[in-house]
């Protein structure tokens, strides 16, 4: 039954129940046996000739109010609610006389494609029902991608840095002459398999530093953090420069750590996979719909770009 003025009020009288449904000056469209037994207008208002009626007040109540309030709509809020329509209708016509053809224009296509996504909307939640996420598919998941659950590698490291920054004319000739000594020896340096046993020696000939150290992520310099990642187990940089000073780079071990366990994960997991699921079914149920239609490829997307 329709929710439009006068509806609440029984009245054994045929002929005043119907005034009551208009009772705003409505003009009855058509009237059965009863006011709802059919599709049933009733003219509430006039806008410049357009007609408001008791669906459209209807239409608005349903979609302003979930259903457990419509048991709280009155004549009050329906007046209210026919105000609102009138407002805007009247903004409406006002505002089309002073838009051009294109903004018009504009605005007919999203409504239209707003017309087809409804639409669509409705063929998807009949023709579509998403594969469930299934255990193996769970464990398929987390089986490709441990680093998304804690899982990383780990990379054990040592270096050697020299600094071009000296102090004093003395200091920075005997260091320009262990800098030539370093990069004459490069290619031995390289070759050397204990760093550390020649770290004392080194720091005398060619004043280097010797450092150990692992990677963690924001503890390292980022050039210096990205060089050691870009690396595997047992690799030895060339000769680098970070802010104007001297680097070789060695990883000496790579550990992976274990990521959480399927249990403490699965649930996360199922979360990322349903949207896949639904993609797919979304994608099958479009196919279907293309195949059960005509479709006339008439020219591409572009042709008249190109023209």
């Amino acid at each position: 039954m329709s929710m439009f003025f006068g509806q609440q009020k029984i009245v054994r009288n045929r002929i005043v129940f119907i005034l009551g449904c208009g009772f705003l000056s409505g003009v009855l469209v058509s009237v059965l046996s009863a006011c709802g037994e059919k599709s049933t207008a009733v003219v509430l208002a006039k806008v410049s000739n357009e007609t408001i009626t008791n669906q459209d007040v209807d239409f608005a109540i349903e979609r302003s109010f979930d259903r457990s309030q419509l048991t709280t709509v009155d004549a009050s809020l329906q007046q209210k609610i026919l105000d609102s329509l009138i407002a805007s209708r009247a903004m409406k016509q006002l505002v089309v006389k002073d838009m051009s053809q294109e903004e018009i224009t504009k605005i007919k296509n999203l409504a239209k494609a707003y017309e087809e996504e409804l639409y669509v909307k409705a063929y998807l939640q009949q023709h579509t029902t998403p594969e469930p996420v299934s255990a193996e598919m769970v464990q398929d998941y987390y089986t490709k991608h441990p680093e998304e659950f804690g899982a990383e590698a780990v990379q054990d490291f040592e270096l050697l840095k020299a600094s071009s920054q000296t102090s004093g004319k003395q200091d920075k000739e005997q260091a320009e002459k262990q800098r030539d000594a370093l990069l004459k020896n490069v290619g031995d340096i390289r070759a050397a398999k204990n760093w550390s046993a020649m770290a004392l020696a080194w720091q005398k000939e060619f004043g280097v530093q010797y450092q150990q150290g692992r990677n963690k992520a924001g503890l390292l310099h980022p050039m210096l953090e990205q060089k050691i990642r870009s690396m595997k187990q047992p690799d030895t940089s060339d000769v680098f420069y970070i802010d104007g000073e001297f680097y070789l780079l060695r990883v000496t071990q790579i550990t992976q750590t274990a990521p959480k366990s399927l249990a403490e994960v699965s649930g996360d997991i199922r979360k990322r996979l349903a949207p896949l699921m639904l993609r797919e079914a979304v994608k099958k149920a479009s196919e279907e719909a293309r195949s059960k239609t005509k479709v006339e490829l008439m020219a591409a997307p572009n042709a008249l770009a190109q023209k």
